[in-house]
């Protein structure tokens, strides 16, 4: 695949399941303060991760905080992350890994099967534990597929204020996972809404991102993160300003 068809295929690899993201909901609120990463590396009988590749993993992530705090000094906000790491030594077995084949009927019940496999009762003991102004866990797959976000909305049940996303090895043989992808599922959680087409966005709101907001990392990714950059209505969804952009209305979602 060459490098042009491959960022073409990264601006429709990584997708939010069919839950509406909401602005300061769940576990993780508005992107301000200390955000803590929990990490799982899970991985079945047919799979398993290795030193090199969990510590490419742990980088790419890493890089991915790391461009989103110098995204908030432009909008004058300081942020800090820290992790937390579950299967760094020995993988976590997990039969049931979801296939990630952006069929829309992604796994998104799987924060409570998760955190039992690690010895947690409840969400609730893993919010009480951490301090910080925002959790988010990372389930990191060692298997082929595109990553998705499960976000909290007000309107679905308690099991989903928790708030994560799966984030695979890589999407096929020739793709491998990139940073850029991994912001963008982070930024689904605290809000953001894609700017693409999709099940959920028209042609006609991707048209006018792409006329607005060129290089915005809603809009599309790439292998080089830098070239991207966080719009003003991505912005306005995760706290970074407070008034709604003029037009932001026109790149709601559409519900399903």
């Amino acid at each position: 695949m060459s490098i042009y068809r491959f960022i073409q295929y990264l601006s429709l690899c990584c997708m939010m399941i069919p839950l509406m993201a909401s602005r300061n909901a769940g576990s993780a609120k508005m992107l301000k303060g200390k955000t803590y990463s929990l990490l799982f590396f899970l991985s079945d009988e047919k799979s398993e991760w290795n030193y090199i590749e969990k510590q490419k993993m742990l980088q790419q992530i890493t890089d991915a905080e790391i461009w989103l705090i110098e995204q908030a000094k432009r909008y004058n906000h300081k942020l800090q992350f820290e992790h937390g790491l579950f299967g760094w030594e020995q993988d976590i077995h997990f039969e049931e890994m979801p296939q990630g084949n952006r069929s829309g009927k992604e796994d998104v019940f799987l924060t409570n099967k998760i955190i039992q496999k690690v010895g947690y009762k409840s969400q609730t003991e893993i919010i009480n534990q951490i301090p910080a102004d925002n959790i988010q866990l990372l389930f990191l797959f060692k298997r082929d597929g595109v990553s998705y976000a499960f976000p909290y909305s007000p309107n679905v049940a308690d099991e989903f204020f928790l708030e994560g996303m799966s984030i695979y090895h890589r999407f096929n043989e020739q793709t491998p996972q990139c940073t850029s992808c991994i912001a963008h599922e982070m930024l689904h959680l605290f809000g953001a809404w894609d700017l693409y087409r999709s099940f959920q966005t028209t042609k006609a709101q991707e048209d006018q991102a792409r006329k607005r907001y060129p290089n915005s990392i809603m809009l599309r990714t790439s292998y080089n993160i830098d070239e991207l950059n966080i719009d003003p209505v991505t912005a306005w969804r995760i706290g970074w300003i407070d008034s709604l952009p003029t037009g932001a209305e026109f790149f709601r979602p559409i519900p399903q």
